[in-house]
Parts: C-alpha cells; sequence; structure tokens
C-alpha cells in the first residue's frame, strides 16, 4: 500500500491504497473514517489523485485503532430470490 491522495464525496484526505480490478483496499485514519460515515454496502464517488472519478460500494470495514480497513468494489453482489 501507498499514500495517495484520494476524494471520496467531494472529502479530500491521504491514505494508503492498493488498487485492484474491481476496487480498492484503503487504510485510512480512523478520524478520517469518522468523518465520511459511511455505512455497509453504500455507493460511493471516489476519485484517485490523476485519474477518473469511479462509483464503488462499501464492502468491509476493519476498524483497527487508529486506522480502519476499507475494501470498496465495483462488484454487486446478486442475491438469489
Amino acid at each position: 500500500m501507498n499514500g495517495r491522495l484520494l476524494n471520496v464525496n467531494r472529502f479530500e484526505m491521504w491514505a494508503n491504497l492498493r488498487e485492484f480490478d474491481d476496487g480498492l483496499r484503503l487504510r485510512l485514519s480512523l478520524a478520517d473514517w469518522q468523518q465520511l460515515n459511511f455505512a455497509d454496502d453504500q455507493r460511493v464517488r471516489v476519485r484517485v489523485q490523476g485519474q477518473s472519478r469511479v462509483w464503488l460500494r462499501v464492502a468491509t470495514v476493519r476498524e483497527l485503532p487508529p486506522n480502519v480497513l476499507v475494501t470498496l468494489t465495483n462488484r454487486v453482489e446478486h442475491v438469489p430470490e
């Protein structure tokens, strides 16, 4: 993971991130995460510095104070009926 400037729903922050084909894995400060106030499966607008803006969903959140590990993905899980 490397530190990059990130814009999430118009909130700018520095985050350690790793990019994948289907999204991002972030390590944020707990303070930044609490300020974002996102819920599981919430759709968020994300722009990594130097890249286009994309829509991703909050897939997993793991709080490890003073940090938070967040996975954002563009996959939509199909729930069978």
